[in-house]
């Protein structure tokens, strides 16, 4: 349930350990500031993964297949219909201070 992949900016502010020592079994979370979605935190593994995939020498672009490509439309979809934007991490971190 997509309830289940959503916290508030304040509650990883307090909970930040806990919260990303659990993604791996409870997988991403979508991070709110003010009601608005802003960023996605993701386990580090599947970031890895999915990076040494798409992007193995920082040059290369590896064609997605079905499934990938679904999800892509998928996100692009959610990021139009939730006003997503892109967050760099570093910047994100910062602003939780």
């Amino acid at each position: 349930m997509i309830k289940d992949k959503i916290i508030s900016i304040s509650k990883l502010r307090t909970n930040a350990t806990k919260i990303i020592s659990s993604l791996p079994e409870t997988g991403n979370k979508y991070i709110f500031v003010h009601g608005d979605p802003k960023a996605v935190l993701v386990n580090v593994d599947w970031f890895e993964r999915v990076n040494k995939k798409y992007n193995k020498y920082w040059i290369e672009i590896v064609e997605p297949d079905d499934f990938e490509k679904k999800a892509i439309k998928d996100y692009e979809k959610k990021k139009k219909e939730w006003k997503l934007e892109f967050v760099e991490a570093f910047d994100f971190l910062d602003s939780l201070q």
